[in-house]
């Protein structure tokens, strides 16, 4: 998803700079947050779930990156296939750096692809957004959210839906223009104060 240099360490004597990729990002209540802050090397149930996801090949560590709520810093994780964390780095400002990201996606898609003519909404398949930034995108993760965010800050945007694969994105000039498609003249001459005209 995202690739990056980080120092991963569990132990300062075998701190060095990875290259590392953000595979996937779990978001943990505030005080569970803290508590896995405070105590890294725990087991966690979260590790266990997305073991398979977390491990080093080619020199590249695939982690993941915990946040919590209402935290701007975050955790990347990688268990090399263990129920606990094998190497670690605290990452400050972690969900400002994801969302500005997401932003710039967010643009593109409203810069670049054009509305369908039928509907007036715009729909992005997961595929299509992995192909076009290189994220991994989970349709039930938090990375679908968050980017489901970003585009309802939009100032283009109406609103959004994940339906299925698919994010379907309604602009706002599709919102007014089907407003306006909806009027007919009666209904302008009513709105206008001009009932006695028909």
């Amino acid at each position: 998803m995202l690739t990056f240099k980080a120092k991963m360490t569990i132990s300062p004597e075998r701190a060095s700079f990875s290259n590392c990729e953000i595979v996937k990002i779990i978001e943990l209540p505030k005080k569970e947050f803290e508590g896995f802050v405070a105590k890294p090397c725990d087991d966690m149930d979260f590790i266990t779930e997305n073991r398979s996801l977390i491990y080093q090949s080619k020199g590249v560590n695939h982690g993941l990156l915990v946040l919590g709520k209402g935290s701007n810093d975050g955790m990347l994780v990688e268990s090399q296939g263990y129920y606990y964390p094998n190497e670690i780095t605290y990452m400050p400002n972690a969900r400002s750096y994801i969302e500005r990201g997401l932003k710039r996606d967010a643009d593109y898609i409203m810069r670049n692809i054009p509305p369908q003519e039928a509907t007036g909404e715009i729909s992005v398949y997961i595929e299509e957004f992995e192909d076009c930034n290189g994220k991994k995108v989970k349709c039930d993760g938090e990375i679908a959210r968050m980017f489901c965010d970003a585009l309802e800050n939009h100032t283009a945007v109406m609103g959004v839906k994940l339906a299925g694969n698919c994010f379907v994105i309604t602009p706002v000039h599709s919102q007014e223009q089907g407003m306006n498609a909806g009027l007919k003249l009666r209904d302008v001459l009513l709105l206008g104060g001009m009932e006695d005209v028909l």
